[in-house]
């Protein structure tokens, strides 16, 4: 596909496929403003991201022990895909089918498994083989390559440690695996080794609110900390799935931080420090609202 870098930068950032885009540019080169035309009438411009960092040190020694007793291997991709639909699923939302992620020669297709939280790791395993197969010789049908309401790109096979999945226009996520690396955790008094990795999700803000994304990250967390032979993920709390979301109150016709704000900065003096320790910046008083934990938005997510 021609496009000029910027583009395909633009692209990138607004999450448009640009083998969807057409080009008004010399030879049909896509262009900025193709890009721009694109986003707005898909809703590109609408999508969001979330992450977090999720422990697989179980999913790998899971995948290692049932590998060592088969003929045919289970992909990584397979137990992604899972546990992605099982997410999707116990958040009650509708998906028609799960694309995943082929690159071959330059290019990017996205076949899509058709009911993959009721199949078994092993039909998974075998649909993406069969499909990945078809995407390389170029052989997929259009109902193969039907857009999906989510998708999975699993990119840990690059050495991509953090990235952000294009988002296709009809689909209403994309989860995104990142390479593992290693992570020192204390357990038992006792320092180990723990294969970490960044999962995220790209979704249209019109489709999903952000607890909705949460939620989503929060299950998809779940299968691969205790990840064992079945590969369940426990149901999300009821009143998590069920409540509504809160709305700002209205205040003179404009929303107000329902949060509330912090108080005034106190002018009282700092208290004297002890005798024989010179005063340290710690030592000042802070308001009772303001030295409280405030609720923060991070890489581990929810």
């Amino acid at each position: 596909m021609l496009a000029t870098p910027l583009a395909r930068r633009i692209a990138q950032d607004q999450g448009v496929d640009l083998s969807a885009v057409a080009g008004t540019g010399c030879h049909g080169k896509v262009t900025k403003g193709d890009v721009l035309a694109a986003a707005q009438s898909s809703g590109a411009g609408f999508a969001a991201v979330q992450a977090v960092k999720a422990d697989i040190t179980c999913l790998l020694d899971l995948i290692s022990q049932l590998n060592g007793s088969r003929e045919k291997a289970l992909s990584l991709d397979a137990f992604f895909l899972k546990a992605a639909a099982l997410a999707v699923q116990k958040l009650s939302l509708s998906s028609a089918g799960f694309s995943f992620a082929v690159f071959g020669g330059g290019e990017k297709e996205q076949p899509v498994v058709a009911g993959a939280e009721s199949l078994s790791l092993s039909r998974i395993s075998a649909q993406i083989g069969e499909l990945t197969e078809k995407a390389l010789s170029h052989t997929l049908s259009s109902k193969e390559t039907l857009p999906a309401a989510f998708g999975v790109c699993d990119m840990s096979s690059f050495g991509v440690y953090a990235f952000t999945p294009v988002l296709r226009s009809g689909e209403a996520g994309i989860f995104g695996l990142a390479a593992p690396e290693d992570a020192l955790v204390l357990e038992d008094g006792q320092v180990t080794v723990h294969k970490t990795a960044v999962v995220c999700l790209r979704y249209d803000a019109r489709v999903l609110s952000e607890a909705q994304a949460a939620q989503l990250l929060s299950a998809m967390k779940s299968p691969f900390a205790n990840a064992d032979g079945n590969f369940t993920v426990a149901k999300a709390p009821a009143a998590l799935c069920e409540r509504p979301l809160p709305k700002p109150a209205q205040r003179n016709g404009r929303p107000s931080d329902f949060r509330g704000r912090l108080p005034a900065r106190q002018t009282h003096a700092s208290p004297a420090p002890p005798q024989g320790r010179a005063a340290e910046p710690f030592d000042a008083v802070m308001p009772p609202a303001a030295a409280g934990n405030r609720e923060h938005s991070s890489l581990d997510g929810p």
